[in-house]
């Protein structure tokens, strides 16, 4: 009969001089006691018996996810006795498969450039040579807490984070695509303790001059795009994947309260762009229009340098960090730092904080949850209103 394996229960097994066997009741793991010492395996009515390793070397968590696995081979009509090189391979051969796969090319050259410069610098560097039952989740846990000590820069722990995300690339891409190979679980899918640092720089108005003026001086596309941030408060990652067809000009928008219509300009921001998974309409002021406009249309993006077929930018915040370099403020800011100085600048002007929220893209709760649930444009003329206050303030800085 099936018991619950615990550590204390593993730990208290005794070498026995008849064979004694015991199942987990949570898992697909067996333990068999001999005069030798206690060992863990897998046991399939069709596939027999897979010894996974002695007790005390390894951990019962490790023993039941190998287990699980082999489980889930099975299922597949896959033998766990299968040669290593089909169901078990090193990391860095699957690495190898997996960047000459049609899904990995399907990502933009930026990203595959430096997807493989973190995979062979930290992933490969520490795992490489691991089979994939070894990668385990306390062995990805381990490899966590090592990029976060060892990784160069600053944000070693944003390194982490990508370098855990690449791990997790590969390894559901050879779940999903290679006919030998099966996980159970994701090893990289466990609780991860962030450092807590709390942003709250907020720019003078005398540095967003400086600042403005600066991104007046880039060159084209980064000069629209830096100054289409500042002026519309959008998170720079969404605002870099607008696309033409998703920008309304001209659009009548009604207030029913005092009977006037008016038109303004909206970008339709998929789900699939923005951060939270829903739509969201920016209304964009009238200088942002302009500068939209003024972009050639070189493929379905707006802000393109127009390298590689269908791309949009993605070094925005390196020409960020070379102006601020440049100007060598006292405190360090970002790119997101400029959303948070926009909603700080507009609440001390006195402009409600749910309009500012509707404003940059938050959903504001009001009324009854099913109106909430299907309302995802309130308010256009409001937000027009929100725009053109701000886009005042910032046409102001160079009139100064």
């Amino acid at each position: 009969m099936p018991i619950k394996f615990t550590t204390r229960f593993v730990e208290s097994l005794k070498p026995s001089e008849t064979e004694q066997t015991y199942a987990d009741a949570d898992s697909a793991l067996s333990i068999r006691t001999v005069r030798s010492g206690a060992y863990y395996f897998f046991r399939h009515k069709r596939f027999g018996k897979k010894q996974i390793g002695r007790v005390g070397t390894v951990s019962l968590a490790d023993a039941r996810e190998v287990a699980n696995a082999f489980k889930s081979l099975a299922r597949k009509g896959v033998s766990p006795q299968q040669g290593n090189a089909n169901t078990n391979p090193t990391l860095v051969n699957l690495y190898e498969e997996y960047i000459a796969s049609k899904r990995f090319h399907a990502n933009s050259p930026a990203y595959q450039k430096l997807f493989q410069s973190r995979c062979k610098k930290y992933v490969l560097k520490k795992l490489g040579n691991y089979r994939v039952s070894e990668i385990t989740e306390s062995v990805a846990k381990d490899f966590w807490k090592w990029v976060c000590k060892n990784a160069d820069g600053k944000n070693k722990e944003n390194t982490a984070i990508l370098c855990s995300s690449h791990l997790s690339a590969i390894l559901e891409w050879a779940n999903d695509s290679l006919p030998n190979f099966s996980i159970s679980t994701n090893p990289t899918r466990f609780r991860k303790n962030f450092s807590k640092t709390e942003r709250t720089r907020v720019l003078s108005q005398s540095e967003l001059r400086l600042v403005l003026s600066e991104f007046q001086n880039q060159h084209s596309p980064f000069r629209e795009f830096l100054i289409c941030t500042l002026l519309t408060g959008i998170r720079n990652g969404e605002l870099a994947k607008m696309r033409w067809s998703e920008i309304e000009i001209n659009v009548t928008a009604s207030d029913l309260n005092s009977i006037t219509n008016e038109t303004l300009s909206v970008w339709n921001c998929p789900a699939e762009t923005s951060k939270h998974k829903q739509p969201v309409r920016y209304v964009l002021a009238d200088d942002v229009v302009k500068l939209v406009l003024s972009l050639p249309r070189i493929n379905s993006y707006v802000f393109t340098t127009g390298r590689g077929v269908d791309t949009h930018i993605t070094s925005q915040g390196k020409e960020a960090a070379k102006i601020r370099s440049k100007l060598a403020f006292n405190d360090p800011w970002t790119l997101h730092d400029l959303r948070r100085t926009l909603v700080t600048h507009l609440s001390e002007s006195g402009v409600p904080a749910a309009e500012i929220d509707r404003f940059i893209g938050k959903r504001v709760s009001e009324g009854a949850a099913s109106h909430a649930a299907y309302d995802f444009a309130p308010r256009l003329l409001e937000k027009k209103r929100v725009a053109e206050a701000w886009s005042q303030t910032i046409r102001s800085l160079t009139k100064e």
